[in-house]
């Protein structure tokens, strides 16, 4: 068996040094009652065993401040929902009731520009219950109330 030449021969190297990408940043607002109006909805797929639907919210301290046309005091503040649940008491269920009251069948995109009284809260922990750092905590919608 020959040997590699001399220069085939691996060099142990130090790693590089690179700069890696920062965490996003997600929106982190008091727990409370919000007006929210809803910019994006998309569906997604959970570990490929649950669908659901994350509609982004940009949130509003009141009807006023929503009116008056001030900034939002947060972006993109998520509502997560169960899409493989759907009975009457779903999440699910009373979104379709609240904006849909005729029965018609919802589109993501018919979800876009709604104009919402919604109940904020904090995320502490991960989607397995473990909890994460403080500077990891997020603010999402826990429950949509009505129209705003």
């Amino acid at each position: 068996m020959s040997r590699p030449a001399p220069h085939l021969r691996s060099v142990p190297r130090p790693p590089e040094d690179v700069e890696l990408p920062l965490p996003k940043k997600s929106p982190l607002v008091k727990p409370g009652r919000y007006v929210g109006v809803s910019t994006a909805a998309k569906k997604h797929n959970y570990r490929n065993i649950r669908d659901y639907l994350v509609i982004s919210f940009d949130l509003f301290p009141d009807g006023d401040a929503l009116g008056n046309g001030l900034e939002p005091i947060a972006r993109g503040v998520p509502y997560f929902v169960n899409l493989n649940f759907l009975g009457n008491r779903s999440k699910y269920a009373k979104l379709v009731a609240l904006l849909y009251p005729g029965g018609e069948r919802p589109s993501t995109a018919g979800l876009v520009g709604k104009s919402l009284s919604l109940d904020v809260e904090t995320v502490a922990a991960d989607a397995d219950g473990n909890p994460v750092p403080e500077p990891l905590h997020y603010s999402r919608v826990a429950a949509v109330l009505a129209h705003a």
